[in-house]
């Protein structure tokens, strides 16, 4: 092996995300879809060069005909190396879903996957079946199922089929946290729901947006730790300012 193979050898060596898009079902009778998603662990908003290593992205081949009957089958499938997974990444998988976007019926539909249970294995169900993969020991996680199509067009959400569901699996070959390494990983989410008596300088004129007003807003906060003395400060997003005269 060339010393150059070696180098990309080991640098793809990491735990495997594999993303698979088997079907989508209840489709209006002749459909032709074609499936695309994208998912980053690293905030969109954070103004930083993204890590190609840490983003995945695949889309499914286009049916050369419509296929008959009310289901299209991709058999698609994917796989990435996921690599210096740190506690941004692990913050992302928690609380950020994977979206699923379906083309080609006229109105534009999405499937919301949830990747919490990537992280923390879900409790063993009666229904489970009897596979290895299912136990709370077994080294990989997974998700898979059927899940839910919605429109992004609330108009015309009730011209398509209420039951239309997009069949997702998605595993990881090794757990990206150990069972010691969970017991110490809790996530506190704060809300600031609104500021009050702001000054008159921070709130929009009615001939403003938020894109055009001259004040960019950010709001920080620092939790305490008691064991350290210390604080964290963290950046959670833009202000958007009330229109002038909201008294908000």
């Amino acid at each position: 092996q060339e010393p150059d193979q070696e180098v990309e050898s080991e640098s793809k060596k990491g735990p495997k995300l594999r993303i698979g898009i088997k079907a989508c079902r209840n489709l209006p009778p002749n459909s032709s879809t074609q499936v695309s998603y994208q998912y980053s662990l690293v905030p969109s908003s954070e103004d930083t060069e993204i890590d190609e290593s840490l983003s995945f992205s695949g889309n499914t081949e286009p049916f050369e005909e419509p296929p008959e009957g009310t289901e299209n089958t991709y058999n698609f499938e994917s796989e990435f190396v996921v690599q210096n997974v740190n506690e941004v990444g692990l913050q992302q998988l928690i609380t950020v879903p994977m979206k699923f976007d379906v083309e080609g019926l006229g109105v534009k539909l999405f499937a919301i996957v949830p990747l919490l249970n990537l992280i923390w294995l879900p409790d063993p169900l009666p229904s489970d079946p009897d596979d290895d993969e299912y136990l709370p020991g077994h080294p990989g996680t997974f998700i898979r199922g059927w899940f839910k199509l919605q429109s992004a067009e609330p108009e015309t959400s009730e011209s398509f089929p209420e039951n239309a569901e997009l069949y997702i699996n998605i595993t990881l070959s090794e757990r990206l946290c150990s069972d010691d390494d969970l017991k110490l990983l809790n996530m506190v989410t704060l809300t600031c729901q609104s500021l009050e008596q702001l000054p008159v300088s921070w709130v929009l004129r009615d001939d403003e947006t938020q894109d055009t007003h001259i004040y960019s807003y950010n709001l920080s906060y620092t939790v305490p730790f008691p064991t350290s003395g210390e604080g964290r400060v963290a950046a959670v997003g833009q202000l958007v300012g009330p229109p002038a005269g909201d008294g908000g």
